[in-house]
């Protein structure tokens, strides 16, 4: 039987904030769902770089626990080379219909042997706001993901693109129901992939920034949250 959650979190509307308490029994991790196949080409090269297993087809997908879904702002690992990458989270009940930003953070030890297993490990953050999807619709490719690391208590800008970038909502769902069954979609939490990093390089830090902006209607949803090595 799936496990059944529920996160308690508010929507931002463009006349006000509304509580919200999302029910999901399933959580589905995207990869490499990039539009631009030359830059998914990039980030598969930075990972074997870092001797990271590639993806034997894109894009991939991934369900993991419901309990790894968290909004909380600390995530304990057990090494140093862990790191987050910014993504968009869809919030689905049948249908996606809310957005928000979040990161999967990753074991990147682990990453080289198993990207499921990197996946399970650890939590699956994402900001307690969320926009209604269909806010956003009409402009989706102006939205803007940044991520920064905090680095030895300096911040770096690590990654940063519009969401032109990436699939749009309907056609990442499309290719995550050729892995899942219609069910799989009416409680779901869907993180979206990640953009390349800037300049190429993970960054390994004690703290991690991302946020989703949204330029015509001027509002941003942000998360942070600590990285401490048990």
């Amino acid at each position: 039987m799936p496990v059944v959650r529920t996160l308690s979190l508010q929507v931002m509307h463009r006349d006000g904030v509304a509580p919200l308490a999302f029910t999901f029994d399933t959580v589905i991790c995207g990869g490499y769902s990039g539009r631009n196949q030359e830059a998914i080409e990039r980030h598969i090269a930075e990972l074997r770089a870092h001797g990271l297993e590639a993806p034997s087809k894109t894009p991939i997908f991934f369900k993991v626990s419901t309990n790894l879904v968290s909004t909380e702002t600390v995530v304990e690992v057990q090494g140093p080379r862990t790191s987050g990458e910014v993504e968009f989270v869809l919030l689905c009940q049948g249908a996606p219909r809310w957005v928000t930003v979040g990161s999967d953070h990753t074991d990147r030890e682990l990453e080289k042997y198993s990207i499921a297993g990197s996946k399970q490990m650890y939590p699956k953050l994402l900001a307690p706001t969320v926009w209604p999807l269909e806010e956003v619709a009409d402009h989706w490719d102006e939205l803007l993901l940044r991520a920064w690391v905090h680095v030895e208590g300096e911040r770096h800008l690590y990654q940063e693109d519009t969401l032109a970038a990436m699939l749009p909502p309907a056609q990442l769902l499309a290719a995550a129901a050729q892995e899942y069954p219609p069910a799989a979609f009416q409680q779901a939490v869907v993180f979206s992939g990640t953009i390349a990093t800037q300049g190429g390089a993970l960054l390994f830090g004690e703290r991690f920034d991302v946020e989703l902006l949204d330029p015509v209607l001027d509002r941003c949803l942000q998360h942070s949250y600590a990285i401490e090595i048990l």
